[in-house]
């Protein structure tokens, strides 16, 4: 049985406890209340991984896809090739905004904000472990800055010899 169905005796109860003021409040909370149970139903099947591996870019790369499948179902009168609707899509995008959100404040499991660590190699290394794949660590290249090509050593096969330099500087 869905959550949803239920909202409306508790809905009340929120918008005291939290003094809420303005009447309009009130199926904000039943819209907000319906997205929570669809995100922890999605939760289930997909687990956090998939968005802790992207995390912001991710969640707007799914964000555009919905807005996009928003504006192709207003064109077409809700007309849906596929069996999610209208208000399917909002709640989609809603739940998406809410994943942002939590992202950005470091709260979501396994995600480093960007700004804090986030590299493209952190991501393989995240997409590697939700996939169940290990990353193997690599030790730090220990490097001499001894010159080591012919150019460094001033010996450029391509271009004169010092020795032929010196010669017509004489």
């Amino acid at each position: 049985m869905s959550h949803a169905i239920g909202w409306d005796s508790g809905i009340d109860d929120v918008f005291d406890g939290m003094a809420f003021t303005e009447e309009q409040t009130k199926p904000v909370i039943k819209a907000m209340l319906d997205c929570l149970d669809l995100f922890d139903k999605k939760q289930r099947d997909y687990g956090s991984a998939n968005i802790a591996v992207f995390g912001d870019p991710g969640i707007l790369t799914r964000m555009f896809d919905k807005l996009h499948r928003l504006k192709n179902l207003y064109d077409r009168n809700g007309d849906a090739a596929v069996d999610e609707s209208i208000d399917d899509t909002i709640t989609d995008i809603c739940n998406y905004a809410a994943m942002m959100l939590v992202c950005r404040r470091g709260q979501w499991r396994g995600f480093t904000p960007k700004g804090k660590a986030d590299t493209k190699a952190a991501q393989v290394e995240r997409l590697g472990e939700a996939l169940g794949c290990r990353t193997p660590r690599r030790p730090p290249l220990n490097i001499k800055h001894a010159p080591t090509t012919q150019y460094q050593r001033g010996l450029d096969p391509g271009g004169p010899r010092r020795d032929s330099l010196m010669a017509e500087e004489r």
